[in-house]
């Protein structure tokens, strides 16, 4: 069965505010809301994406007075960059994060858009 397209609270889906972890990966403020504020403090700016989340389902975040770093869970990609790199969003920004995999693949593989 086709899973149907949910985009935050139109889903029902619940809204989170995030304050960052650090700057790696390991540690990293867990993003699990389908809208988010993240908010960063200098030296404190990384978030984690799931591992598990609904292929093409997309994840909102708006970010703070500082960049912020989005981090894919262990193995996954952003943007098809290195695995385990970072996305920085940057400071007073929207950022959609959409995952690519399948729900049940872990280190989901993200694409990521920016707001101008």
């Amino acid at each position: 069965m086709a899973q149907g397209f949910r985009f935050g609270r139109v889903d029902g889906g619940a809204h989170a505010t995030v304050v960052g972890v650090g700057t790696t990966q390991t540690g990293a403020a867990a993003i699990t809301a389908p809208t988010n504020n993240l908010t960063s403090e200098v030296g404190q700016t990384a978030f984690l994406l799931p591992d598990k989340h609904p292929a093409g389902s997309p994840i909102v975040c708006f970010v703070g007075t500082v960049a912020a770093l989005i981090f894919p869970s262990p193995g996954g990609k952003i943007n098809g960059g290195a695995v385990d790199a970072s996305f920085s969003a940057t400071a007073a920004k929207s950022v959609i994060l959409t995952p690519l995999d399948d729900s049940d693949s872990d280190g989901t593989n993200w694409f990521a858009t920016l707001s101008a």
